[in-house]
């Protein structure tokens, strides 16, 4: 007996194959997708919580060279590998440390740490490069400095208005 041998007249002949092909080259994309917003989203917690650890860590000393001493000392706190995020770090500027304390209002520190985030598979969006390979990533934290009273203005009763950091280049 013969097996009887039926053919498709519609033309769909290997259509599966080419869905597989498509699916796995889509499937390829957004894993490396996943894995370069897995290593930005750690690389942006890294920076996050050393910066609010510095400026912790800033707030709780009496003057500001100590203070830049415990922010920078806060922020080597947070290990990284060193290739897919550099080490956070706090830079002696004038933008990256603010320690404030004025003959009235309230005294505060504002931290900024930096860092650079490579991403294992950069991905090129219609021509735009990243520097480098490098995302660079900043973040600011504010504190009160402990043990230091607030002041008001004796005219108006007040705190005067804060000093604000320009953004770093």
């Amino acid at each position: 007996m013969r097996k009887k041998r039926y053919r498709r007249l519609d033309g769909t002949t290997g259509s599966a194959a080419i869905e597989i092909a498509v699916a796995s080259l889509l499937f390829v994309i957004f894993v490396i997708l996943a894995f370069d917003m897995l290593v930005v989203v750690w690389g942006y917690s890294v920076v996050d919580s050393a910066a609010r650890d510095a400026a912790r860590a800033a707030a709780s000393t009496s003057n500001a060279a100590a203070g830049l001493q415990a922010a920078q000392q806060a922020a080597l706190a947070h290990r990284t590998d060193g290739y897919f995020v550099s080490q956070p770090k706090v830079a002696a500027t004038a933008t990256d440390f603010i320690y404030v304390t004025p003959a009235t209002g309230s005294p505060y520190v504002a931290v900024t740490t930096r860092a650079d985030v490579r991403l294992p598979v950069p991905i090129q969006f219609f021509g735009a490069q990243l520097k480098d390979g490098l995302l660079p990533y900043a973040r600011t934290y504010t504190f009160p400095i402990l043990g230091v009273p607030f002041v008001p203005d004796p005219g108006s009763g007040a705190a005067p208005p804060p000093v604000v950091a320009p953004p770093a280049p």
